[in-house]
């Protein structure tokens, strides 16, 4: 099993992941909701997200119809099972 084993990171091997970049403002019908209200209530909880990923973006989203969606996404470029929220 230890020869299965990856030695060398692809988030290494790709360089930095820039989420507010990679990620859309705007696609389709939808557009960033300008009154951002994203956060994390616990501040332990919160910390430990900022532990475990190198990034985290929330952003809400408004269709033209007034509907809206909460995204939340968290990277880290060490994707191990012991390193999870």
């Amino acid at each position: 099993m230890e020869a299965l084993t990856p030695r060398t990171r692809l988030a290494d091997k790709l360089g930095k992941l820039d989420l507010e970049q990679a990620i859309p403002k705007h696609f389709g019908a939808w557009k960033i909701e300008p009154r951002q209200f994203t956060s994390v209530v616990n501040p332990q909880q919160e910390a430990l997200l900022k532990e475990l990923y190198s990034q985290i973006l929330a952003r809400n989203y408004v269709h033209e119809d007034g509907y809206r969606v909460m995204l939340a996404i968290a990277y880290g470029g060490d994707q191990r099972e012991t390193l999870h929220a």
